[in-house]
């Protein structure tokens, strides 16, 4: 039994089998969003990133008509396009995203602040049905950026970013990492303003995670730096990195006031306080912040967590916290 087995990566991705749509549609198990996907990989090397030290930060792309088959046997009009980033698929996505509009699909991606400059390519995601995109902006400290690898992306395109997307009628929804450097108020407060200034839709908040495989794994692990190895909080809601001079406890009490901040009422209603150019998709988007977003919050119970209870939104439920 050898401790590693390494296989030799598939070249093409040509004429791989469709999946199984059918196996689930109209079971008990209700899915809103049906995969499709368009290649594996991606092209950075985020220091952090378990997809890029997984592909050796390469991306191999599926022929187009493999793509159109699988869309083609897709039972719903919902669909989450699951590559690392949309525009890792290159000068392709001028030919297929115009295929796409067959199906009418209405559909979201992960997509990569760059590529959100890009208002042709924007412009041919939403006509094809584009209606969420999921950015991993990561932090809004420069510093932070370099010290994750990430430097190819720069704060001063993020508000450009958000507004190309939102003109577009598509919602924004960012991911953020948490204790990357040591936290503090004043660090929450420049964050949270950022946020609502930019008229983010949707808040994912991750602690800085080091996956067993990444460079952030090996390099904390070289520098003798003592974190835990319990693999079952290895799920961005726990945190695993505690500066010197910060207990688990205050890194917790920050990251959740971060979260309320950015979900209370007042700060939503700025953050939706502009012209909806999807008034139906605006709406239910501020609708998810006000009744559902906001109350996992106030609980302190993850974002991942989907058993939402109404009785959560009366006051004198006494829902149990999760941790």
């Amino acid at each position: 039994m050898k401790k590693f087995y390494h296989a030799e990566l598939i070249s093409s991705l040509e004429g791989l089998p469709s999946p199984r749509y059918d196996l689930v549609n109209g079971k008990r198990q209700s899915y809103q969003y049906y995969p499709l996907w368009l290649g594996k990989g991606c092209y950075q090397d985020c220091k952090f990133c378990s997809v890029s030290a997984f592909y050796h930060h390469t991306y191999r792309a599926r022929p187009i008509k493999d793509i159109l088959k699988d869309a083609s046997r897709i039972p719903t009009k919902r669909v989450f396009i699951i590559d690392d980033s949309l525009s890792a698929y290159g000068d392709c996505l001028n030919q297929l995203l115009p295929e796409l509009s067959q199906f009418k699909f209405r559909w979201f991606c992960q997509l990569d602040p760059k590529s959100a400059l890009d208002e042709k390519l924007l412009d041919l995601a939403a006509k094809a049905g584009m209606e969420s995109a999921y950015i991993g902006f990561e932090s809004i400290f420069p510093d932070r950026l370099k010290n994750m690898g990430k430097t190819w992306t720069k704060l001063d395109h993020y508000a450009r970013a958000v507004k190309n997307l939102q003109q577009r009628g598509i919602i924004v929804s960012a991911s953020l990492i948490f204790g990357i450097s040591p936290e503090s108020q004043e660090t929450v407060e420049q964050v949270l303003e950022f946020l609502v200034n930019c008229k983010i839709d949707t808040l994912s908040l991750y602690f800085y995670c080091p996956l067993p495989g990444t460079r952030l794994f090996e390099e904390l692990t070289r520098s003798g730096i003592n974190f835990s190895k319990d693999w079952s909080l290895y799920d961005g809601t726990h945190p695993i990195i505690i500066h010197e001079g910060m207990t688990k406890e205050q890194l917790e009490q920050l990251y959740w006031s971060l979260y309320q901040g950015f979900y209370n009422l007042q700060n939503t209603l700025r953050r939706f306080f502009r012209f909806p150019h999807n008034p139906k998709f605006w709406a239910s988007s501020m609708a998810r912040n006000l009744l559902i977003f906001r109350v996992d919050v106030n609980r302190r119970r993850s974002m991942l967590y989907n058993g939402v209870s109404f009785l959560d939104l009366l006051p004198w439920h006494n829902s149990k916290r999760s941790k």
